[in-house]
């Protein structure tokens, strides 16, 4: 039986690590504790990204992750040193050193880092918060803001539309793209298991890393890609006309999140709310008799 590494020792090898200067390089490494006492650390990789798609040998039995980064406490601040530990028992610490002094924090701190040190492990990771719905909204508002500052001026409703991630599958004919939004697998355990298969092209991440990851690792890592809701949300409002705004409210496209609520032709039953993405400012087209009146919207 091999041995492991006690929780204590991989908490104090985490700290070891977040005291280190600030100038030091970013490393991953591999725990390997011997059997006689002494436990040894080996280099997997230089970046975060070095994690991605490994897999730990047998005989380590944790994985230890050190970075110089701005300190999220005081972003115009100096740099400070974070590191995360993670045990094959399931145990993690993050720790985050300013200097000489070492402070515990709470593992949202590490990002996805912490999710690919799981996996390199064979570890599962909790569940996503974040929803299939609300991520292809994003990725879809994340297009159209970055063609709206490129292009200066107005989108017509068919640029928009060709904005949608689902456009590069099935077209962005409207109709298609509310079909294959109904259609979309609605957890990521599904979507996850599509991209394995070679389906949903819309996500470019590759089947042999979607086998990697589980749901929960893939959709933050799906998820880490793109900004803030609220921040595209006040993009588009600041960027986008009203028409072209309607585009996007449209609630069988966005699932509601944009919508203004029933009054806007929301479905209340498939309304998926998002911290920053709700009506204000970004007002659905009017309803007429259950259709979507588009009569102010650039063709």
């Amino acid at each position: 039986m091999r041995r492991t590494i006690p929780e204590d020792a991989l908490v104090s090898l985490t700290t070891r690590f977040a005291a280190a200067p600030t100038d030091m390089g970013d490393v991953v490494v591999g725990v390997h504790p011997h059997d006689d006492g002494p436990i040894d650390v080996e280099v997997l990789g230089a970046t975060v990204d070095d994690m991605l798609g490994a897999t730990a040998p047998r005989r380590w039995q944790g994985i230890i992750v050190a970075t110089t980064r701005p300190d999220p406490a005081l972003p115009d601040g100096d740099p400070v040193r974070m590191a995360l530990g993670v045990g094959r028992a399931g145990a993690a610490s993050v720790q985050i050193g300013r200097g000489a002094v070492v402070s515990t924090v709470g593992e949202a701190a590490a990002g996805t880092a912490l999710d690919l040190a799981r996996r390199v492990l064979g570890l599962p990771t909790p569940p996503a918060r974040v929803s299939v719905d609300e991520v292809v909204l994003a990725l879809w508002l994340d297009n159209v803001v970055a063609m709206a500052l490129e292009d200066g001026t107005g989108l017509r409703r068919s640029e928009i539309l060709a904005a949608h991630p689902l456009a590069s599958e099935v077209g962005p004919e409207p109709r298609a793209l509310v079909t294959a939004r109904d259609q979309m697998p609605v957890t990521w355990e599904n979507v996850r298991t599509e991209v394995v298969a070679g389906r949903h092209r819309w996500l470019d991440v590759a089947p042999a890393v979607a086998a990697w990851f589980d749901a929960g690792s893939f959709a933050r890592w799906v998820a880490s890609f793109v900004p803030e809701p609220a921040e595209l949300a006040e993009a588009v409002r600041a960027l986008l006309p009203a028409d072209s705004q309607a585009v996007l409210a449209d609630p069988a496209l966005c699932g509601g999140t944009l919508s203004a609520g029933a009054e806007a032709g929301c479905d209340p039953v498939r309304e998926q709310r998002v911290e920053g993405l709700t009506c204000k400012g970004v007002q659905g087209p009017p309803v007429i008799d259950g259709a979507t009146d588009r009569s102010g919207v650039h063709e």
